[in-house]
């Protein structure tokens, strides 16, 4: 009887925020002939071995802890995934210094309200937030950021609870891969690679053409310094013209691509929406994309694949952020967008997948030349990198399989 790999995701609030890990795993894993489960109940008791995407805070501990019960009382393997960057103590790492400070202060406060989301505990803790907030708008930091502080401390610490109930870590990043070794948390993790789904990205960058409209989508939640930024972005693009006139314009390019399914898509572009539409040399830039207008940009990239240029804008969250995001750049190569970073970030495998560039003065004035660049050799790096992905992947689950006893 064939037994598979579950991937649990009851520790998890919402699919969504987990979905590009998933996604990530199961091709891993089925591209070297493993099958695999989604599930967000019990795995079977003969299970192969489970997988664990790390947080635990969303839960309450109760469950948690009768998961895990579980998994020891049949002799499950338990694997975590590593999705965050470890600091040399273990904790997760925030990238600054203030938020260290807050850590420091509050550091026992998150933990206990953290599992009980929706409930009266819950509310308790965001109003005493409200009352402790001052402190932090001392340092200049913002609420919003200091909720999320509060957050990644009560999330270091339940994954120091929980990280020694595990057999097996991996990651899906060289750079978390690194972070988790040199940690203080003694453990050993293993790293896979997630490849690129080769027709959606090719489809796109094959038929690049200095012609067709440029579209640059800034994403990620929004911190102080990618505020910087996109303000900097602004005003070297000036005041732009009415938007969906500029689009429509652009779209008068595309010849075949003038069919009222496409206008009416282009029309709907940026309307009642919050998007900031920005053109500038030939593009589009969008720094604050609605929902909604990504959805209509996934839709015109499906539709029409060989009419447009995607590219996905990455910021740092920090101005001393030295890592590449590896789940952004390969959702961004899979959904058909070539994936843009600005600033200087640790050297990585997946470097050569990015279109990088130093400074904003640097994508302003050398966008074209180096997408185009880009672009000529897109294929055969990205083949290159699957290739040596799936390799890696086969000898790492090869291995696996071999410990856990799997035929």
């Amino acid at each position: 009887m064939a037994r598979y790999v579950y991937i649990y995701t009851a520790n998890h609030l919402l699919i969504e925020g987990i979905e590009d890990n998933v996604k990530s795993l199961v091709q891993i894993f089925e591209s070297t002939g493993i099958r695999v489960v989604v599930t967000n109940v019990l795995p079977p008791e003969d299970a192969l071995l489970c997988i664990i995407i790390e947080n635990f805070t969303d839960r309450p501990l109760k469950s948690i802890k009768r998961f895990y019960s579980f998994l020891e009382a049949h002799k499950i393997p338990k694997v975590l995934l590593h999705t965050e960057f470890l600091a040399s103590n273990g904790k997760i790492n925030t990238f600054t210094y203030r938020g260290t400070i807050i850590r420091n202060i509050f550091g026992l406060f998150p933990t206990f309200f953290y599992q009980y989301r929706n409930k009266f505990w819950f509310k308790l803790y965001i109003s005493l937030t409200f009352c402790i907030y001052p402190i932090a708008l001392i340092l200049g930091i913002s609420y919003r950021d200091f909720v999320k502080i509060l957050y990644w401390e009560a999330r270091s610490k339940k994954l120091m609870d929980f990280i020694g109930m595990h057999d097996y870590h991996i990651c899906l990043s060289e750079d978390v891969h690194n972070c988790v070794e040199h940690s203080n948390m003694g453990i050993s993790a293993v790293l896979l690679r997630p490849a690129v789904d080769i027709e959606n990205i090719f489809c796109n960058i094959e038929n690049f053409s200095t012609f067709c409209p440029s579209i640059v989508v800034a994403t990620g939640s929004m911190t102080s310094h990618r505020k910087q930024m996109l303000n900097a972005l602004r005003s070297l693009f000036g005041k732009p013209p009415k938007y969906i006139n500029y689009i429509l314009s652009k779209t008068e390019l595309i010849g075949s691509m003038g069919s009222k399914n496409l206008t009416e898509l282009v029309k709907d572009f940026g309307c009642e929406s919050s998007s900031e539409l920005i053109p500038y040399r030939g593009s589009l830039f969008v720094l604050t994309p609605s929902n909604k207008d990504l959805n209509i940009l996934k839709a015109l990239a499906r539709l029409y694949p060989r009419m447009l240029s995607l590219f996905e804008l990455y910021i740092g969250q920090t101005s001393k952020w030295p890592y590449h995001s590896p789940m952004r750049i390969f959702r961004s190569l899979n959904q058909g967008f070539i994936p843009i970073s600005i600033g200087r970030y640790n050297p990585a495998i997946i470097s050569d997948l990015i279109l990088e560039f130093d400074s904003i003065d640097d994508l302003c004035s050398s966008f074209h030349s180096k997408s185009a660049s880009y672009i000529s050799s897109a294929k055969k790096m990205i083949l290159h990198y699957n290739a040596e992905a799936l390799q890696d992947n086969l000898d790492v689950i090869q291995q696996l399989m071999t410990e856990v006893g799997a035929s």
